[in-house]
C-alpha cells in the first residue's frame, strides 16, 4: 500500500543523501587539486633547494615533517655517476625530464621534479597513492560535519513529516468514530489549508448521502401510505366477495376486487421503477442514438390496443417528423418509460370521443417532443406540484375510466427528463381543452 509519509520521508531523506555524497565527491576533487599543487610546489622547492652534491640531506630535507611524508631524493652529478639516493624502496629512471611528469614503476605511480643545476641533475619523487591519501583525509574531515548535518536534518525531516500528516490523522480518526448513521459535516475550523479540498469534497459527500437518506426514508414513509389505501379496499373486496350471497353479487365484488389488485399492481410497479430510476441518478446512462419519430410510433403501437377499448382517437400527428429525420442522443428504455407514463396518463383521463395527438419536430438546437390530450388539463397553480411524488389532483383521484391516479407518473417523466439534460412543461392544448406536454432535449 502506498504510505504518503513514507514518499516523503524517502523522497526527502534520498535528496538530502545523494546531495552529501556529490558535495563529499567535490571535496576531494577540489582536496585532490589543491593537494597536488601544494606537493608539487614544494617538490620543486626541495629539487631546487639542493646546494651541492654532498650536502648533509638531513639538513635539506626535514623529513620529520608530515608535509615531507613518502619524499624521494635523487642526485646525478655531471658525469653522470648516481651519487645520491634518499630510499631504496623506489627506483627513479635514470633518463629524466626536465620538470613535472609521472613516473610508472612497479612500486606504483610518483610524481617527479627533475632538475638541472650546474650539471647536477636533482630528481624529488612522491608516490601518487600518497598524495590520494592525503586528500582523503582532507576530504573526510570537511566532510564529517557535513554528514552529521545530514542525519540530524533527516531526523528533523522524520519528525516534521510526521507532525505535518497529523491532521491527516484527526480526519481519519474522526471518520472513524462516527456511527454510520450521522452525516454530520466535518469540523473544518482547524483544517489547514492544503487539507481543505479533502474535507470540503467529504462534507459535500455527506451532505448528498444525507439527502438521499432523507428522500429515501420520506419515500418509503409516503410509499406506505399510499399502499394503505389499496390494501385496505383490495380486504374489503375480498370481504364483500365471501360475503356474497347471489351469483350476480359475487362477480361484481370480483370485478372490483380485480380492479383494486390492477391498481394495486400499477402502484408497485411505479414504485419500483421510481426506486430503480433513484438507485440509478448517479450511474452514467448508456446514451446512443434514437429516433424520436420511431420512439413515438413504437408507443402510440403499445396503447393502440387500449385507446380502442376506451373509443380514444390514439396516433402521431401528420405534421410530426418521419422516421429517420432526427437523431436524439439518450437511453432508449429510459425514454420508452417516459412515453409510456406520458401516454398511460392521458389514456387514463381523456373521456371517451377524445383524443390524444403524439408529435417530435426540431426547434433550433432542441428535439422536442409533444403529447396533446383532450382531458380535463392541468390547473395553472398546479402544473408545478403535479411533479412531486404522489401528488394528486382532485379530478385525478377518479378518472372518467374509474382509474385512480398513483402520483407517481409525472414524478417519474420529470426525473428521466433531468437525467437527460431536458426541460419538462405543461401548457394548455392549442385546441382549447386539454393539456400538452412538451419536452425540450439538447440536440
Amino acid at each position: 500500500m502506498r504510505s504518503i509519509r513514507r514518499s516523503l520521508l524517502v523522497g526527502i531523506i534520498g535528496a538530502v543523501t545523494i546531495s552529501v555524497v556529490l558535495t563529499a565527491s567535490f571535496v576531494f576533487q577540489s582536496a585532490r587539486r589543491n593537494t597536488d599543487a601544494l606537493l608539487d610546489d614544494h617538490l620543486r622547492q626541495i629539487a631546487l633547494s639542493v646546494p651541492a652534491p654532498r650536502a648533509p640531506m638531513d639538513l635539506v630535507v626535514p623529513f620529520e615533517d608530515p608535509i615531507n611524508e613518502g619524499i624521494m631524493i635523487q642526485i646525478w652529478d655531471r658525469n653522470g655517476v648516481h651519487v645520491y639516493r634518499s630510499s631504496t624502496e623506489w627506483e627513479l629512471p635514470q633518463r629524466a625530464a626536465l620538470g613535472f611528469s609521472t613516473v610508472v614503476t612497479p612500486q606504483g605511480p610518483l610524481r617527479v621534479y627533475s632538475a638541472l643545476r650546474a650539471g647536477i641533475l636533482v630528481q624529488a619523487a612522491q608516490p601518487l597513492l600518497l598524495r590520494t591519501r592525503i586528500a582523503a583525509r582532507s576530504a573526510f574531515g570537511q566532510t564529517v560535519p557535513l554528514a552529521l548535518l545530514s542525519a540530524a536534518l533527516a531526523l528533523l525531516v522524520w519528525v516534521l513529516v510526521g507532525r505535518g500528516l497529523a491532521p491527516l490523522d484527526q480526519v481519519r480518526g474522526a471518520l472513524a468514530r462516527r456511527a454510520p448513521d450521522t452525516l454530520q459535516p466535518l469540523d473544518a475550523k482547524d483544517v489547514p489549508v492544503e487539507l481543505q479540498p479533502l474535507v470540503n469534497g467529504i462534507n459535500a459527500l455527506l451532505g448528498r448521502l444525507d439527502v438521499a437518506f432523507r428522500n429515501q426514508r420520506a419515500f418509503l414513509a409516503d410509499a406506505a401510505h399510499e399502499l394503505r389505501t389499496p390494501l385496505a379496499a383490495v380486504r374489503l373486496q375480498l370481504d364483500l366477495l365471501r360475503r356474497a350471497d347471489t351469483r350476480h353479487e359475487r362477480e361484481i365484488a370480483g370485478d372490483r376486487l380485480a380492479q383494486g389488485i390492477g391498481r394495486l399492481g400499477v402502484l408497485v410497479d411505479q414504485l419500483l421503477l421510481l426506486a430503480r430510476q433513484d438507485a440509478d441518478a448517479d450511474l452514467m446512462l448508456a446514451r446512443v442514438d434514437v429516433d424520436p419519430a420511431e420512439l413515438l410510433g413504437r408507443c402510440a403501437a403499445d396503447h393502440v390496443a387500449l385507446a380502442e377499448a376506451r373509443h380514444i382517437d390514439l396516433g402521431v400527428a401528420d405534421d410530426s417528423a418521419s422516421p429517420g429525420e432526427l437523431r436524439m442522443h439518450g437511453d432508449p428504455q429510459s425514454l420508452a418509460i417516459l412515453m409510456t407514463n406520458l401516454v398511460g396518463n392521458s389514456l387514463r383521463y381523456v373521456p371517451a370521443g377524445g383524443r390524444i395527438d403524439l408529435w417530435c419536430g426540431l426547434d433550433g438546437a432542441y428535439v422536442v417532443l409533444r403529447v396533446d390530450d383532450d382531458g380535463p388539463g392541468i390547473a395553472p397553480d398546479e402544473r408545478e406540484r403535479v411533479f412531486d411524488r404522489f401528488y394528486r389532483t382532485d379530478y385525478a383521484a377518479s378518472g372518467p375510466h374509474g382509474e385512480h391516479g398513483s402520483g407517481l407518473g409525472l414524478s417519474i417523466v420529470s426525473q428521466v427528463a433531468k437525467r437527460h439534460g431536458a426541460s419538462v412543461q405543461l401548457l394548455d392544448n392549442p385546441r382549447g381543452r386539454g393539456l400538452r406536454v412538451e419536452l425540450r432535449f439538447p440536440v
